[in-house]
């Protein structure tokens, strides 16, 4: 079929309107197209920005909580060392007083800290100060008796009310001199004179000394002899306000009685006092036990001359002792019930169980039974 030329002219008019009618929607579509793609673009980048967003802020949240860890693991450090440091500072206290002395060169010395003759050729008699020289000169004192030591525990603390248990050492050769004799004296004198009669005096008792530490409560005998040692002890409550420093003052007015009970006067002498007990208090198998002396005045001269000389002596005072170094189980479990007020181990401070046994809790075989526990 042939076409006019009018009708080909008009065929290639619609052709190039719709032609580019169709080019323009093209573009147009390509167009959207990448818009589209780039809003999906944004909106991945915008997810992604959230996500780290949101990692971010995690990773803060534990950063958050490792300080806070970190903060709580130093406060409880802190805590840790201000407790060592109160420890570390009573230990302290308790041995930093005038004429306190550390237990040194007591028969349960550290044998760890004695070198053995081979580990060192240092001359140390070279290396000796004032201060060591006076330390031996104590020890010294202490084993041949020119010396009297009192022995305090460390301070026992229950609710509001505080504790310590003070020890006189040996009065040899003074063995006839009653504890009984010295506080039912001197409680009379004083309730005479209208004073009040101290705490450390009301307290006071003797008991059969035990070894040190001793699991089975070995007692202590007087050499050649078939009787146990015997060892005063007192019990003082302190100011809890201020226990050191009362303990302190408890110490020095005990000395000072102590003292004065064997300084003659013109109305009586230690030695016609010794006698006069003995003879009003039945104790004459004591002065039976004087015999070696001789007859009952050469008993009271040398007792006189004994007891003068024990009542010069200087008084050393040591800190820091435990229980169980002149106490038995039966001592310890008496103290518990009469002054802290407790009726089995489950009742003691944990505290106050290390004061009673210097090797708790390591202690074996641990703690004695509480109910099985008697003279």
């Amino acid at each position: 079929m042939c076409l006019s030329d009018d009708q080909l002219d008009s065929e290639k008019l619609d052709q190039h309107i719709y032609g580019d009618e169709e080019d323009e929607d093209m573009e147009q579509e390509e167009e959207e197209e990448e818009e589209s793609d780039e809003e999906e673009e944004e909106e991945e980048e915008s997810d992604e920005e959230e996500e780290e967003e949101e990692e971010s802020g995690q990773e803060m949240e534990m950063d958050m909580e490792k300080e806070v860890k970190v903060v709580d693991e130093e406060e409880e450090s802190e805590e840790e060392e201000s407790e060592e440091e109160e420890s570390e500072e009573e230990d302290k206290d308790s041995s930093d007083e005038s004429k306190v002395s550390e237990e040194v060169g007591s028969s349960d010395v550290q044998r760890s800290n004695v070198a053995s003759s081979d580990d060192s050729d240092e001359d140390i008699y070279a290396l000796e100060t004032p201060a060591a020289t006076a330390q031996v000169n104590q020890q010294f004192q202490r084993s041949s008796g020119e010396v009297l030591t009192i022995s305090a525990s460390r301070i026992m603390r229950m609710k509001d009310v505080c504790y310590a248990v003070i020890f006189i050492d040996s009065l040899a050769p003074c063995w006839y001199y009653m504890c009984d004799q010295f506080r039912v004296s001197t409680i009379a004198l004083l309730q005479s004179l209208k004073r009040n009669v101290p705490y450390f005096l009301q307290n006071l008792k003797d008991h059969k000394l035990r070894v040190k530490q001793s699991p089975t409560n070995e007692m202590v005998f007087r050499k050649n002899a078939r009787y146990p040692e015997v060892r005063w002890a007192t019990v003082v409550p302190l100011n809890a306000v201020n226990p050191k420093q009362d303990l302190d003052n408890q110490l020095k007015k005990f000395s000072n009685m102590f003292k004065r009970a064997l300084v003659p006067t013109e109305h009586m002498t230690p030695g016609r006092r010794f006698m006069t007990y003995c003879e009003n208090s039945g104790k004459d198998n004591v002065v039976g036990g004087c015999g070696y002396m001789g007859d009952l005045p050469a008993v009271e001269k040398q007792t006189n001359e004994e007891l003068i000389k024990l009542g010069k002596k200087d008084h050393l005072y040591v800190k820091g002792a435990h229980l169980d170094d002149f106490w038995g189980d039966y001592s310890i479990k008496e103290f518990l019930e009469n002054y802290l007020g407790c009726s089995s181990w489950d009742d003691v401070p944990e505290h106050v169980k290390k004061i009673c046994y210097k090797h708790y809790p390591d202690r074996r075989p641990g703690l004695p039974d509480w109910d099985t526990i008697f003279t």
